[in-house]
């Protein structure tokens, strides 16, 4: 068997970082997906704003769910809501009341 080829390296700066004008050989590091998700507020999808006008009406997360695919789909919509910030300990909060167009009004 013939030996295996070494592999170069190349000298290049990593991905995190893009060439500009200031700092150590022109890098300056790119904004964190964070600091771009805080430019503007992000609107609900359609399955996060069914989960949030469900819980908000008193129904199970679930009650809009009719198969498999739905159920499994909801763990991440469940998980995105808490990550948002529109969802704690299972009840909307009043960023998620907003964000669906849900007022504690209209559920008195």
């Amino acid at each position: 068997m013939p030996p295996r080829k070494q592999r170069t390296t190349m000298n290049f700066a990593p991905p995190a970082f893009r060439c500009g004008g200031t700092g150590d050989a022109g890098l300056t590091p790119l904004p964190s997906k964070s600091a771009k998700s805080s430019l503007k507020p992000k609107k609900p999808t359609a399955a996060q704003l069914r989960v949030l006008r469900n819980l908000a009406a008193g129904r199970p997360a679930v009650a809009h769910c009719r198969t498999v695919s739905d159920h499994g789909g909801l763990t991440g919509t469940i998980a995105s809501l808490y990550r948002r910030g529109w969802l704690a300990e299972g009840e909307p909060t009043e960023a998620g009341r907003s964000a669906a167009g849900v007022s504690n009004q209209a559920l008195a």
